[in-house]
């Protein structure tokens, strides 16, 4: 199965160092994901293996409170989409909103 079979795109909702990272949902039990999409060859270079160690991390990480969860993983052609609990927030907005919380 492809993953826009199962997950439908809805929109882009940022960037990361590898890719694009996508609000999407299970067409089937209308879960809300992050999908982040990873083109495998950046700058030259083949990240493959880079891409797959992020996933077993994710993997190990996946039982930890503060983690992001992982849910599944496909390859197509020469991407990696990494399929992922959907954040309120993203960190950069979560610091800020922490720094604003504990000034005097």
């Amino acid at each position: 199965m492809k993953i826009f079979e199962k997950y439908e795109k809805l929109s882009k909702i940022g960037e990361g160092a590898f890719g694009l990272i996508y609000k999407a949902q299970n067409k089937n039990s209308k879960e809300l994901v992050a999908i982040k999409e990873v083109s495998l060859i950046q700058e030259g270079r083949n990240i493959k293996e880079d891409i797959e160690n992020e996933i077993k991390f994710m993997k190990i990480f996946n039982y930890c409170p503060n983690s992001v969860k992982f849910i599944e993983s496909y390859e197509e052609n020469d991407k990696t989409y990494i399929v992922m609990e959907l954040c309120d927030a993203d960190i950069p907005h979560f610091l800020k909103s922490q720094k604003m919380a504990f000034q005097l």
